[in-house]
Protein backbone atom coordinates (compact mmCIF):
# COMPACT_ATOMS: atom_id res chain seq x y z
CA UNK A 1 0.00 0.00 0.00
CA UNK A 2 2.86 2.46 1.19
CA UNK A 3 5.23 1.30 -2.02
CA UNK A 4 2.76 2.48 -5.17
CA UNK A 5 2.97 6.15 -6.16
CA UNK A 6 -0.56 7.08 -3.94
CA UNK A 7 -1.29 9.50 -2.10
CA UNK A 8 -0.85 7.40 0.75
CA UNK A 9 2.58 6.50 0.21
CA UNK A 10 3.44 10.06 -0.51
CA UNK A 11 2.42 11.39 2.82
CA UNK A 12 2.51 7.65 4.90
CA UNK A 13 -1.18 7.93 6.16
CA UNK A 14 -4.32 5.90 5.08
CA UNK A 15 -7.80 7.68 5.93
CA UNK A 16 -10.02 4.52 6.77
CA UNK A 17 -13.60 5.26 6.33
CA UNK A 18 -15.95 1.88 5.82
CA UNK A 19 -14.74 0.69 9.17
CA UNK A 20 -16.18 2.13 12.45
CA UNK A 21 -12.98 3.32 14.87
CA UNK A 22 -13.29 0.21 17.67
CA UNK A 23 -13.00 -2.43 14.81
CA UNK A 24 -9.89 -1.08 13.66
CA UNK A 25 -8.49 0.02 17.07
CA UNK A 26 -9.09 -3.94 18.22
CA UNK A 27 -7.75 -5.01 14.48
CA UNK A 28 -4.43 -2.88 15.38
CA UNK A 29 -4.04 -3.38 19.12
CA UNK A 30 -4.36 -7.04 18.08
CA UNK A 31 -1.78 -6.57 15.69
CA UNK A 32 0.43 -5.17 18.60
CA UNK A 33 -0.31 -8.21 20.83
CA UNK A 34 -2.80 -6.46 23.12
CA UNK A 35 -5.37 -9.32 24.91
CA UNK A 36 -8.82 -8.81 23.94
CA UNK A 37 -11.67 -8.98 26.35
CA UNK A 38 -13.52 -11.59 24.92
CA UNK A 39 -15.00 -10.02 21.57
CA UNK A 40 -17.88 -10.50 20.22
CA UNK A 41 -18.13 -12.91 17.13
CA UNK A 42 -19.27 -9.67 15.17
CA UNK A 43 -16.12 -7.62 16.40
CA UNK A 44 -14.17 -10.96 15.26
CA UNK A 45 -16.07 -10.78 11.83
CA UNK A 46 -15.21 -6.99 11.89
CA UNK A 47 -11.86 -7.21 12.34
CA UNK A 48 -11.44 -10.23 9.71
CA UNK A 49 -12.95 -7.95 7.23
CA UNK A 50 -10.97 -5.15 8.16
CA UNK A 51 -7.76 -7.51 8.13
CA UNK A 52 -8.94 -8.56 4.43
CA UNK A 53 -9.23 -5.51 3.09
CA UNK A 54 -6.33 -4.01 3.99
CA UNK A 55 -3.98 -7.63 3.62
CA UNK A 56 -3.39 -8.20 7.23
CA UNK A 57 -2.13 -11.75 7.44
CA UNK A 58 -1.39 -11.88 10.95
CA UNK A 59 -5.06 -11.18 12.10
CA UNK A 60 -6.23 -12.98 9.23
CA UNK A 61 -4.05 -16.50 10.13
CA UNK A 62 -5.12 -15.96 13.56
CA UNK A 63 -8.74 -15.59 13.84
CA UNK A 64 -9.90 -17.30 10.49
CA UNK A 65 -10.98 -20.29 12.34
CA UNK A 66 -13.58 -18.19 15.03
CA UNK A 67 -16.34 -18.04 13.23
CA UNK A 68 -16.69 -21.49 12.01
CA UNK A 69 -16.44 -22.54 16.14
CA UNK A 70 -19.11 -19.71 17.06
CA UNK A 71 -21.64 -20.41 14.44
CA UNK A 72 -25.13 -20.01 16.17
CA UNK A 73 -28.38 -18.81 15.05
CA UNK A 74 -27.86 -15.48 16.41
CA UNK A 75 -24.84 -14.59 14.78
CA UNK A 76 -25.44 -16.38 11.48
CA UNK A 77 -26.03 -13.53 9.32
CA UNK A 78 -22.98 -11.78 10.47
CA UNK A 79 -21.29 -14.47 9.39
CA UNK A 80 -22.85 -15.63 6.16
CA UNK A 81 -22.40 -12.36 4.88
CA UNK A 82 -18.77 -12.51 5.79
CA UNK A 83 -18.38 -15.66 3.96
CA UNK A 84 -20.10 -14.53 0.93
CA UNK A 85 -18.71 -10.82 0.50
CA UNK A 86 -15.02 -12.04 1.24
CA UNK A 87 -15.09 -14.77 -0.49
CA UNK A 88 -14.90 -17.63 1.64
CA UNK A 89 -16.17 -20.30 -0.09
CA UNK A 90 -15.60 -22.77 2.50
CA UNK A 91 -17.06 -21.08 4.93
CA UNK A 92 -19.98 -19.92 3.18
CA UNK A 93 -21.04 -23.42 2.25
CA UNK A 94 -20.59 -24.67 5.84
CA UNK A 95 -22.70 -21.66 6.48
CA UNK A 96 -25.47 -23.00 3.98
CA UNK A 97 -25.67 -26.41 5.64
CA UNK A 98 -26.37 -24.66 9.04
CA UNK A 99 -28.90 -22.80 7.46
CA UNK A 100 -30.65 -25.80 6.14
CA UNK A 101 -30.42 -27.32 9.46
CA UNK A 102 -32.10 -23.93 11.30
CA UNK A 103 -33.68 -22.37 8.82
CA UNK A 104 -36.98 -21.64 10.67
CA UNK A 105 -35.17 -20.13 13.89
CA UNK A 106 -32.98 -18.24 11.89
CA UNK A 107 -35.72 -16.39 9.28
CA UNK A 108 -37.66 -15.09 12.32
CA UNK A 109 -34.82 -13.39 13.29
CA UNK A 110 -34.81 -9.78 12.93
CA UNK A 111 -31.05 -9.74 11.99
CA UNK A 112 -31.59 -12.02 9.03
CA UNK A 113 -34.40 -9.88 7.77
CA UNK A 114 -32.07 -6.68 7.58
CA UNK A 115 -29.80 -8.61 5.12
CA UNK A 116 -29.54 -7.85 1.56
CA UNK A 117 -32.48 -9.46 -0.64
CA UNK A 118 -30.40 -10.58 -3.50
CA UNK A 119 -27.77 -11.86 -0.95
CA UNK A 120 -31.05 -14.20 0.85
CA UNK A 121 -32.00 -15.12 -2.53
CA UNK A 122 -28.36 -16.38 -2.86
CA UNK A 123 -28.39 -18.01 0.44
CA UNK A 124 -31.31 -19.82 -0.90
CA UNK A 125 -29.96 -20.61 -4.54
CA UNK A 126 -27.06 -22.39 -3.09
CA UNK A 127 -28.43 -24.08 0.03
CA UNK A 128 -31.55 -26.14 -1.59
CA UNK A 129 -29.70 -26.30 -5.28
CA UNK A 130 -32.37 -24.17 -7.17
CA UNK A 131 -31.67 -23.20 -10.04
CA UNK A 132 -33.61 -20.63 -11.52
CA UNK A 133 -35.12 -17.45 -10.32
CA UNK A 134 -38.43 -18.82 -10.30
CA UNK A 135 -37.49 -21.08 -8.13
CA UNK A 136 -35.73 -19.08 -5.43
CA UNK A 137 -38.79 -16.89 -5.60
CA UNK A 138 -41.34 -19.82 -5.37
CA UNK A 139 -39.51 -21.20 -2.29
CA UNK A 140 -39.18 -18.19 -0.51
CA UNK A 141 -43.15 -17.63 -1.22
CA UNK A 142 -43.51 -21.16 0.80
CA UNK A 143 -41.41 -20.89 3.62
CA UNK A 144 -42.26 -17.32 4.48
CA UNK A 145 -39.17 -15.56 3.58
CA UNK A 146 -41.59 -12.73 1.88
CA UNK A 147 -39.16 -9.87 2.37
CA UNK A 148 -37.41 -10.80 -0.73
CA UNK A 149 -40.19 -10.86 -2.99
CA UNK A 150 -40.30 -8.03 -4.47
CA UNK A 151 -36.71 -7.21 -5.41
CA UNK A 152 -37.05 -10.89 -6.70
CA UNK A 153 -40.29 -10.38 -8.91
CA UNK A 154 -38.96 -7.35 -10.51
CA UNK A 155 -36.61 -9.02 -12.74
CA UNK A 156 -38.74 -11.88 -13.14
CA UNK A 157 -41.95 -10.01 -14.64
CA UNK A 158 -41.29 -8.19 -17.86
CA UNK A 159 -42.49 -4.34 -17.45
Amino acid sequence: MFTHDTAEAKNGEVDITDFDFETVKTAIDFCYGREMKTPSIETVVGMLRFADKYDIKSVTDQLVKMPRLNLSNENFPAIVLYAYDCSKDDLFEECCKFFEDHQNSIVAMEKFITLPPLFVAHLLKQTYNLNTPFKVLRYAQATGITFILDPLEQPIIPG
